[in-house]
């Protein structure tokens, strides 16, 4: 077993993001804490993660875990280990969060709306999109031709950034 490959990481996080759903729909008031406002004072450095395990819709949060479990599994039979994976899934979260928090403060200098400064940052649309795009650069770099994969799943893994952008804009 190589280091830190514990095989219930990547089924907890799938949890936690199950978890984080149901807890935003039977308790409100966890809106206000758990997503970005930029507007509140003061943010909470927990929040540059939790905004990214907060979702409403229910179809994004079982893609998101599909694509988790799904691009985990391709990633680890390249030469990701575990840690590895979720370094990247944190630090992808982490830089989002603080990304979008300076874009939407930036969009209210421009504007002066309140909008961007009230409006609640979170979603797991980054997850979907962090996964697709480690496939396709580890299918660029010709890795996961190596790998045995079913005709569908080859064809998706080579539209998967498309895919991913066409889910984002849709849900």
């Amino acid at each position: 077993m190589r280091a830190f490959e514990h095989p219930a990481v990547v089924p907890a996080i799938a949890a936690t993001l199950a978890v984080a759903h149901l807890a935003i729909r039977f308790a409100p008031s966890l809106h206000f804490v758990l997503p970005l406002v930029p507007g509140h004072a003061p943010t909470h450095p927990y929040q540059l993660v939790t905004a990214g395990l907060v979702e409403d819709s229910l179809p994004s949060v079982a893609l998101a875990i599909a694509a988790l479990v799904l691009g985990h599994k391709l990633l680890r039979a390249t030469s990701w280990t575990t840690r590895e994976f979720l370094r990247y899934l944190l630090i992808v979260d982490v830089l989002q969060a603080a990304a979008t928090n300076c874009a939407m403060f930036v969009l209210y200098i421009i504007f002066r709306e309140e909008l961007f400064l009230f409006s609640h940052i979170g979603g797991i649309d980054w997850l979907i999109t962090a996964v697709a795009v480690a496939l396709k650069q580890q299918q660029l770099r010709g890795v996961l031709a190596s790998s045995p994969l079913p005709q569908g799943a080859a064809l998706a893994v080579a539209h998967a950034p498309l895919l991913a952008l066409a889910w984002t804009t849709t849900s």
